[in-house]
């Protein structure tokens, strides 16, 4: 996220200037947090949304056994053993 409030998801570039102040700073309070993010507004082009809301909800608990769901790097195979 930067401060002109704008962000991507996915590859899709999100402008949020006409988004309500108490979302954005919701948002922004929630940065590096594991959330779901859901936009309402517009596409401008393929790849460029504009947001006019912008509602965040806690992101699934992870299982601490499955560590990709954790959003850490998936496990590597073990090496053979030769």
């Amino acid at each position: 996220m930067s401060d002109d409030r704008s962000f991507y998801i996915g590859d899709v570039f999100i402008d949020a200037t006409e988004a309500p102040e108490h979302e954005w700073t919701a948002l922004r309070n929630r940065e590096g947090e594991a959330i779901e993010v859901d936009v309402e507004g517009s596409y401008v082009s393929e790849a460029q949304f504009r947001a006019t809301h912008v509602h965040i909800r806690p992101g699934p608990p992870c299982h601490p056994h499955v560590f990709f769901e954790c959003n850490q790097p998936k496990p590597s195979p073990p090496p053979h053993e030769q």
